[in-house]
């Protein structure tokens, strides 16, 4: 059995000697050779693609892994950085406390000093005068 039609569609014909082995009629073994080693070559070429496709889907995976690793030890540091601005803005404030107490204690005892040597000269200045009077 033939089949006549305007395209080129292959037909399978069924030898009457051996009908369990179709043959192609418009295809020759040439073609078939030829179209066998494109099909084996392009399996060749996806399986090429297909390991490689797996490397970079590996690749992928570890460097997201990376990436969440380093998003979360950023996130860490930040929250370390803010803490360590937080205890030095406190240490500042405290040393902006303590200087001021300072000032006021130096500020202190230089009054007080001074009040020493007032009350000193003063008392020498009475001692001194009440020895003049009493010694006359």
């Amino acid at each position: 059995m033939t089949s006549s039609s305007p395209e080129l569609i292959p037909t399978v014909e069924i030898v009457e000697e051996d009908p369990q082995t179709p043959t192609l009629k418009t295809v020759n073994a040439a073609d078939a050779y030829d179209w066998q080693q494109r099909a084996n070559t392009s399996e060749q070429e996806l399986s090429v693609v297909r390991v490689k496709f797996e490397r970079e889907k590996r690749r992928t995976r570890r460097l997201q892994s990376q990436l969440n690793e380093y998003i979360e030890a950023l996130a860490y540091s930040t929250q370390s950085c803010e803490q360590i601005m937080k205890q030095c803005q406190l240490a500042s404030n405290t040393s902006l406390a303590i200087s001021e107490d300072l000032r006021r204690a130096k500020i202190m005892v230089e009054t007080l000093e001074a009040v020493i040597v007032l009350l000193y000269t003063s008392s020498k200045d009475r001692d001194g005068t009440a020895g003049l009077k009493g010694g006359d």
